[in-house]
């Protein structure tokens, strides 16, 4: 279970409807609120898989990885966490077959890093 200020605590049981913002400098517990955020709302009934984490850059993707596996995660469905260019790619994939055979154009072939 994480350790979390009284605002920590504050921002992650917040009402499930409407909309956070959270800003704040390097260090000072944005990731551990998040966190706390995501545990809160997926012991209160919201499906896992019905949230997304998007992250700047991969690096600050892990954080949420290892609270997605951790035991304290309740089971069902899991949150996706993507990068922004990682969404794009997504839904470049979702759309494409749709768009290609609208204009004429080929099958997209998605090249990864191995």
């Amino acid at each position: 279970m994480l350790a979390l200020t009284d605002k920590q605590a504050q921002l992650a049981e917040m009402p499930l409807e409407g909309r956070i913002f959270l800003e704040g400098p390097a260090g000072s517990g944005k990731t551990t609120a998040a966190i706390a955020r995501l545990m809160h709302l997926v012991s209160k009934g919201v499906p896992g898989q019905s949230v997304m984490i998007l992250v700047p850059q991969l690096a600050l993707a892990s954080p949420y990885a290892e609270a997605i596996r951790s035991p304290d995660m309740k089971a069902g469905g899991q949150p996706t966490v993507l990068t922004f260019g990682g969404l794009a790619r997504r839904t470049a994939e979702l759309y494409w077959p749709m768009i290609a055979a609208e204009a004429g154009l080929g099958t997209l072939i998605a090249l990864q890093h191995s």
